[in-house]
């Protein structure tokens, strides 16, 4: 059985000089966050990998490493820098002649759209996130009528919010650009009794805006309720995987109402239609409109 060093301790392997003088040399660099970060990433690779020696770390050990990573891809990025970093150092003090992580690429993680609900996921899953807070509700239905990112709910304030023009102005969509959604009847009647002038939709304790990874955690519960469903987009991806599925579902409703696609496009903020192809299911009525043809 190989003997591996759950992390570099002095004495337990020829890699800890190297390690403590790469973690000593940090903090005069980098913040704490980013020391604590990069220190995380070396000692998870040396122990996942056992080396036990500078001479040790190579290329192939590095893509090795990383391509066995249920990461997301900014994830493994993270990961890449701190072991990059620490590469770096030991070529600067000559202790290995090449930087390994030179070029070096990530894995290759294919892209695929969330699966949307169907009407009755939708509904139960609204129904649910009404039952854990009344804040939860309303962000899951605007995410569902709007097709809004979780960022975005987050983000959002009742001065982009035109009850009379019946509209929805995004200021800075993820493309850097501003898009308008329509607001209707139904999201209208729901946030109408929660309306005030300005300020955030879903304000904090403080009153200012929350964090998107707030309506992660409040959506929490009702992802094991509905475990089945969320299951496989939650464990490659996390919450925000989930909330994408709210998203998709936006799309998919509107293609199967004959909706065009740039127009879903415009709604959804892409800057290209292929990625807003990716969020449409194949809409009923889509194959026997091709026989017509």
């Amino acid at each position: 059985m190989r003997q591996t060093c759950s992390q570099p301790r002095r004495g337990s392997c020829p890699i800890w000089p190297a390690y403590q003088g790469w973690l000593a040399s940090l903090p005069c660099l980098y913040s704490r966050s980013t020391v604590a970060s990069y220190n995380s990433g070396v000692r998870r690779y040396l122990w996942t990998t056992g080396i036990k020696s500078p001479a040790e770390i190579t290329r192939q050990s590095i893509q090795a490493y990383l391509s066995g990573l249920a990461y997301t891809p900014g994830s493994l990025a993270q990961e890449r820098h701190a072991i990059a970093n620490f590469c770096r150092w030991m070529v600067r003090e000559q202790i290995i002649s090449a930087d390994p992580c030179v070029d070096l690429q990530l894995p290759k993680i294919p892209k695929h759209a969330p699966y949307p609900l169907t009407p009755d996921q939708a509904n139960q899953a609204l129904t649910l996130a009404r039952q854990v807070n009344h804040k939860l509700g309303l962000s899951v239905l605007l995410a569902l009528k709007t097709g809004m990112r979780r960022s975005e709910i987050a983000q959002s304030d009742w001065h982009d919010f035109n009850f009379v023009g019946k509209m929805i102005t995004i200021p800075r969509s993820k493309s850097g650009r501003a898009r308008i959604i329509p607001l209707n009847s139904i999201l209208s009647a729901a946030l109408l009794p929660h309306r005030v002038d300005h300020g955030p939709i879903f304000p904090n304790r403080r009153g200012d805006y929350i964090h998107p990874n707030t309506l992660g955690h409040w959506l929490l519960p009702v992802i094991r309720q509905m475990s089945e469903i969320f299951s496989a987009g939650v464990a490659a991806y996390g919450p925000g995987r989930a909330w994408h599925r709210f998203r998709a579902t936006f799309a998919t409703r509107l293609a199967e109402k004959g909706v065009s696609p740039y127009t879903i496009m415009r709604f959804l903020g892409h800057a290209e239609i292929t990625t807003t192809m990716r969020y449409i299911e194949m809409a009923q009525g889509y194959d026997e409109a091709i026989e017509l043809i």
